[in-house]
C-alpha cells in the first residue's frame, strides 16, 4: 500500500531521497490523526508511523504544541523501504 500511495504523488515523492525519513525532529502531532486506508491521497507521513516503517524518536511539548521526533526504527527497516520504493520506481513493464 505505501508504495501505490508513493507511485500516485511521484512528483512530491521523487524530490525526497529515503534519508529525508531518518530523524524529522518537529513533526506535529496533529498530522497523526487516523489514516483512512479507502482515502489513498492522504499524506505519506502518518501511514508510514502506522504501518511500523517510522517511529516516535522523541517528544517534546510546551504549552502551545506537542512535537515528535519520528524517523526509521532501525537499518533494516529503512533499508527495506528504499528497495521496496526502488523496486516499484525501476520496475520495467513487458
Amino acid at each position: 500500500m505505501l508504495v501505490e500511495i508513493v507511485n500516485q504523488d511521484v512528483e512530491t515523492f521523487s524530490q525526497r531521497d529515503p534519508s529525508d525519513f531518518d530523524y524529522m525532529p518537529n513533526f506535529n502531532i496533529m498530522k497523526f490523526d487516523a489514516y483512512d486506508i479507502e482515502t489513498l491521497s492522504q499524506p505519506l507521513i502518518p501511514l508510514m508511523v502506522q504501518a511500523g516503517f517510522l517511529t516516535i524518536k522523541d517528544y517534546f511539548s510546551d504549552a502551545d504544541r506537542s512535537v515528535y521526533a519520528i524517523g526509521y526504527p532501525n537499518w533494516e527497516v529503512r533499508s527495506t523501504f528504499t528497495n521496496m520504493i526502488l523496486d516499484a520506481r525501476l520496475k520495467v513493464q513487458n
